[in-house]
C-alpha cells in the first residue's frame, strides 16, 4: 500500500515536524545509524570550539514542494571553529535537551579531520514524500 501525500499536505507535514527546536551535534565514534540508533549510540564532540547550532521553528527553514516531495532547507550553519583537531563521522540531531534523536547520519568519506582554524559547515535539510504521484 503506497502513502500519498496531497502536496498541499507536505508543506503542512514540514511546517509541523519543523516548528520545534532541533538541536545540531556531531558525533565522533566509528558508528552508522540505523532505525534503531539512541542519543546514547552516539559521542558527542566537546570542547576544542565545537559549538551545536539551533533550528528554533519554520521561520528557520524554506519550504517548498517539488515532484510531489516536500522539503525543509535552511541556510547553512556551522559548528564552530576547531582549536584543535576534531575526528568526526557524522551529525546527529536531537531536542534541546540531547534525549530524543531525530535523525543522524554518517558523513561521506568519514571520519574527517577538520583542522585548527576550520570548522564543519552543513546545509540542514529535511524531506518527506509520495510513494506514488
Amino acid at each position: 500500500m503506497n502513502q500519498i501525500w496531497a502536496d498541499n499536505g507536505l508543506i503542512e507535514g514540514l511546517t509541523d515536524i519543523t516548528n520545534r527546536t532541533h538541536r545540531y551535534r556531531l558525533y565522533t565514534n566509528d558508528f552508522t545509524p540505523t532505525r534503531d540508533t539512541l542519543v546514547g549510540d552516539l559521542t558527542e564532540q566537546v570542547g576544542d570550539g565545537y559549538a551545536t547550532f539551533d533550528l528554533v521553528d519554520s521561520t528557520a527553514w524554506v519550504l517548498s514542494v517539488n515532484v510531489h516531495q516536500g522539503i525543509a532547507i535552511a541556510t547553512p550553519k556551522n559548528f564552530g571553529v576547531a582549536v584543535a583537531p576534531w575526528t568526526i563521522f557524522g551529525i546527529y540531531v536531537t531536542n534541546v535537551a540531547g534525549t530524543v534523536l531525530y535523525f543522524a547520519m554518517r558523513l561521506d568519506g568519514a571520519p574527517i579531520t577538520v583542522a585548527i582554524g576550520d570548522s564543519l559547515t552543513h546545509v540542514p535539510i529535511i524531506s518527506i514524500f509520495s510513494q506514488a504521484t
